[in-house]
C-alpha cells in the first residue's frame, strides 16, 4: 500500500493519539496509586521518596509537550489556571520567606504533584475529549468495587489483637517500615487495622479511614446521578449496576465511623439527587419523582443493612456531648471530653463508643484551635503563615502554651483550610477559596452546555465540589501526596469539562 492511502493515514492517526492515551493511562495509575499505594515507597532518594502516584505524575508531566499542552487552554480557562498558578507560587514564596527548608520542600512537592496532577487531568480531557471522561468514570466504578471487596474482607478477617492471613494485602497500603519525621523524629508505621476501642474502623486498602471516607464522598454522587438517569431511561442493567455501587459505597462510608464522612456523604447524595432531577427538567415538563425516590431508597436500604449489621457505627456517628477547650496560656490547652459520671465504660459498649468518639473530637478541636491561635498570633504569621513545621513543634512541645498532650503522631490540624493557612497565611486561604469558586463556575457552565457523558461528569463534580469544600473544614492534609494528587486531578478534570464552542474536537 502506497503512502497517503487510507491504511497509512490510520496508522499515522494512531501514532498521533498514542501520547493522549498514555496521558489518560498515567492519570489512572496516579489516581489508583493515590487511593491505595501512596505509602509504598518504590525508591528512597535523597531528594524525594518515589511512590507510584509520584512516578505517574512525573511521567504525565513529561508527556505534556508531546500533546502540545500549551495550545489546549481557551480564554475561558484563564481564571482557574491563573488562580491555581498564583496559589502554588504564593505557597513557595511564603515558605521561602520563613526560611524553613522542610516547609519549602513540602510546598514544592505539593506544587509538583498537586499542580502536575491538575495539568495532566486538564490536558487529558481537552486532548482526548469524551474518551478520557469515559475511561476515568470506568476507573471510578472499578475502584469502588475493589474498595467494597477489600472492606468486606477486612471486616471478615479482623479479630482484636490477632493477626490474619491477609497481612500481605494490608501491607500494600500500610508498609511495615516506619519513617523519620523532620519534627517528631522516628515514626511508627500505620497499623494493619484501625481500631476504635475494640471495634474496627474500616479502611480496606486505604492508608487511613479518613481517606476512605473522602473517597466515598467523591464517588457517591456519581453513582446516585447515574442511578436516577438510568431509571428514567429504563436502562435496567445500568440502574442495577449503579445501585449496587451506590449501596456498596454507602456501607463503606458508614463502616469508617467517620462523622464528617457520613454526614457529608448523606448531604452529598441529597444534593446529587436534587441536582440531577432539576437537570432532567425539560422546557415543557416537570422531572419525574420516581428516579429520585428509588435512588434515595437504595441509600436508605444500604444504611439500614449496615446499621443492623453493625450498631456501633451508628452509635459513633451520632455521639454527642460536651467538649471543653481551654484557652492558650491556661494550665492545659489540650481539649478533653466532658468527665463521665460513671466509671470507665466496658470496651465495646455504647458508653465506650461515645467516650472514644468524644475524645477523638476533643483532640481534633484542640489541634484546630492551636492552628488558629498560631496563625493569628502576629501580622507576619497571618500574612505568610507560621509554617507546618513550626506548628508541629509547638503542639508537641510540653513547654509551649499550644502543647496538645494527646495529639501523639498528629502533625496537621485535620482541616484542609487551616493547613493551607499554616503554610501560606490568610492569602493562601483566600487563593484556595477563589480557585474553588472559579472551578465551580467552570464545571457549572459545563453542566449547562454539555450533553451525554460529559454532562454526567459535570453534574457529578458540580455536586461534589461544594460539599467537599465544606467537609474539608474537618478534613484531610492536602500536603500528603495522595491528597495533593486527588485534589489537583479532580479540580483539573472539573475545569476541563466545558466543551468547545465549535463543532471541532474538544482539544
Amino acid at each position: 500500500m502506497e503512502d497517503g492511502q487510507p491504511g497509512n493515514a490510520r496508522e499515522r492517526q494512531s501514532v498521533i493519539r498514542l501520547p493522549g492515551l498514555a496521558l489518560i493511562s498515567v492519570l489512572a495509575v496516579a489516581l489508583a496509586g493515590s487511593w491505595w499505594f501512596s505509602l509504598r515507597v518504590l525508591a528512597d532518594t535523597p531528594v524525594v521518596d518515589i511512590t507510584l502516584p509520584k512516578l505517574a505524575i512525573l511521567a504525565g508531566i513529561c508527556l505534556l509537550p508531546l500533546v502540545r499542552a500549551w495550545r489546549l487552554p481557551a480564554q475561558r480557562d484563564w481564571p482557574v489556571l491563573s488562580l491555581g498558578a498564583a496559589l502554588l507560587i504564593w505557597l513557595v514564596a511564603a515558605a521561602a520567606l520563613r526560611g524553613n527548608a522542610a516547609d519549602l520542600k513540602g510546598v514544592l512537592a505539593f506544587a509538583v504533584f498537586g499542580g502536575g496532577a491538575f495539568a495532566v487531568a486538564f490536558v487529558a480531557v481537552r486532548h482526548e475529549g469524551n474518551r478520557a471522561i469515559v475511561l476515568l468514570l470506568g476507573l471510578v466504578a472499578a475502584a469502588a468495587a475493589v474498595t467494597f471487596s477489600t472492606v468486606v474482607l477486612e471486616r471478615l478477617v479482623y479479630r482484636p489483637g490477632a493477626t490474619d492471613a491477609f497481612e500481605w494485602l494490608w501491607a500494600l497500603a500500610r508498609p511495615s517500615d516506619g519513617f523519620v519525621d523532620p519534627v517528631l523524629g522516628a515514626m511508627s508505621p500505620p497499623p494493619d487495622h484501625f481500631e476504635a476501642g475494640t471495634v474496627l474502623r474500616a479502611s480496606g486498602l486505604f492508608a487511613h479511614v479518613n481517606y476512605l471516607a473522602f473517597f466515598a464522598l467523591l464517588v457517591g454522587p456519581l453513582f446516585a446521578i447515574r442511578c436516577a438517569r438510568a431509571l428514567e431511561a429504563h436502562a435496567w442493567r445500568s440502574f442495577g449496576l449503579n445501585a449496587m455501587l451506590l449501596a456498596a459505597t454507602t456501607l463503606c462510608c458508614l463502616w469508617t465511623y467517620s462523622r464528617t464522612g457520613v454526614l457529608g456523604f448523606l448531604a452529598m447524595l441529597a444534593l446529587a439527587i436534587a441536582v440531577e432531577r432539576l437537570a432532567a427538567r425539560g422546557p415543557a415538563r416537570r422531572p419525574a419523582l420516581l428516579p429520585a425516590v428509588a435512588t434515595a431508597a437504595v441509600v436508605a436500604a444500604a444504611l439500614g443493612l449496615g446499621i443492623a449489621q453493625d450498631t456501633t457505627a451508628a452509635q459513633r456517628v451520632v455521639a454527642i456531648g460536651s467538649i471543653s477547650i481551654s484557652l492558650p496560656g491556661s494550665a492545659t490547652t489540650t481539649a478533653e471530653p466532658a468527665a463521665s459520671p460513671t466509671p470507665t465504660p466496658e470496651p465495646g459498649t455504647p458508653e465506650d463508643v461515645r467516650e472514644t468518639a468524644l475524645r477523638s473530637e476533643a483532640i481534633r478541636m484542640g489541634m484546630q484551635r492551636a492552628a488558629v491561635d498560631m496563625m493569628l498570633d502576629s501580622p507576619a504569621s497571618a500574612a505568610i503563615g507560621p509554617g507546618l513545621n513550626a506548628y508541629g513543634k509547638a503542639t508537641h512541645d510540653p513547654s509551649d502554651p499550644l502543647y496538645q498532650s494527646q495529639a501523639e503522631n498528629l502533625r496537621d490540624p485535620n482541616s484542609m483550610w487551616l493547613t493551607f493557612g499554616l503554610a501560606g497565611g490568610l492569602p493562601a486561604i483566600g487563593l484556595v477559596l477563589a480557585l474553588v469558586l472559579a472551578t465551580f463556575l467552570a464545571v457549572a457552565r459545563a453542566a449547562l452546555r454539555a450533553t451525554g457523558v460529559r454532562r454526567e461528569a459535570a453534574l457529578w463534580l458540580a455536586v461534589w465540589l461544594p460539599v467537599w469544600t465544606l467537609c474539608q473544614f474537618f478534613g484531610t492534609n492536602p500536603f500528603t501526596t495522595s491528597e495533593a494528587v486527588q485534589m489537583g486531578a479532580f479540580l483539573g478534570l472539573a475545569a476541563a469539562l466545558c466543551p468547545a464552542r465549535t463543532n471541532q474536537p474538544d482539544r
